[in-house]
């Protein structure tokens, strides 16, 4: 959000002093908001495209955090045993995976720590290759819902065991399709079972964390090039070479001189406003989740 923040900044200033486009002040600001964008963004367009190639590698087991140790005690209570642990990396950092099966073994549970916070996720794979995953929500952007005949992806908010017992009735409706879901006993199937998530699903499951961390980001810079390219014209040649006409018909260069750079304007700070906007309450969205008494 900081770059977001800072463009804003630089928006807003050169609304207020007007400042003519050769300043090489208003040039860094822009050029400095713009490519930490478009880096930022180009980092998650990376994460998405190489998402199907990260599959979870086995590993060492390794001390619970404290942080997870709450969310383990739970899925004990719920009946699920550890069968291992694996871990996964993005961007050049790994983290920890610990994975549990549950009585029937068709249900795998995932407790990821990662960047301090703890996330968990129910899945369940099929012989034909359909996957059913639910999350159990800890942090907003909340999870989009997928409902296809072979994918399923949702989350659940209200506590852990709603969001078990709510993959539980998913599976059974995907077994009147699909068969009994594949076993889940040992990490290695877990790995499998990853494998065809990433493969086949991930990219769908991406779909909205790409639109608000790569398109809408690029857009944004598409916006302020364009802003930036329509005032430099209208400054460096419309204004020292165009003539009002003397007649009294439409002045049509005259009004796009006018109407051009608003709308350019209009884009740049809607674009803006939805992305803050939505920063805002995903803050406030985050720290209601974890005022959260139950895990």
């Amino acid at each position: 959000m900081i770059e977001w923040l800072l463009a804003f900044v630089v928006f807003i200033l050169f609304l207020i002093i007007r400042s003519p486009t050769s300043d090489p002040f208003l040039h860094a600001g822009i050029g400095l908001a713009c490519g930490s964008t478009t880096f930022l963004a180009w980092n998650k367009f990376r994460s998405y495209r190489t998402a199907p190639e990260r599959v979870p590698k086995p590993r060492n087991p390794k001390p619970i955090p404290d942080t997870a140790q709450p969310y383990i005690n739970r899925l004990f209570a719920l009946g699920f045993h550890r069968i291992g642990e694996a871990e996964n990396g993005i961007r050049g950092k790994t983290y920890p995976i610990w994975v549990l099966s549950d009585q029937t073994g068709t249900t795998c549970a995932e407790i990821t720590v990662h960047a301090a916070r703890v996330y968990v996720e129910f899945s369940s794979v099929y012989l034909d290759k359909a996957f059913v995953e639910t999350f159990y929500i800890v942090r907003y952007p909340a999870i989009p819902l997928i409902q296809e005949r072979n994918f399923r992806h949702e989350g659940v908010r209200t506590s852990l065991q709603d969001a078990y017992k709510r993959h539980q009735q998913v599976i059974e409706e995907f077994a009147l399709d699909h068969g009994e879901a594949r076993p889940i006993l040992t990490i290695q199937d877990y790995v499998e079972a990853q494998a065809v998530y990433r493969t086949r699903y991930i990219r769908r499951a991406l779909r909205s964390a790409v639109f608000w961390g790569t398109i809408l980001p690029t857009l944004w810079c598409l916006s302020c090039l364009l802003l930036a390219l329509i005032l430099w014209v209208g400054e460096t040649y419309f204004d020292t070479l165009y003539t009002p006409p003397t007649s009294t018909y439409y002045d049509l260069f005259g009004s796009l001189r006018v109407l051009l750079p608003l709308v350019g304007y209009f884009f740049v700070a809607a674009i803006g406003v939805l992305y803050m906007g939505r920063s805002i309450y995903a803050s406030f969205q985050n720290k209601a989740l974890s005022r959260r008494a139950s895990v």
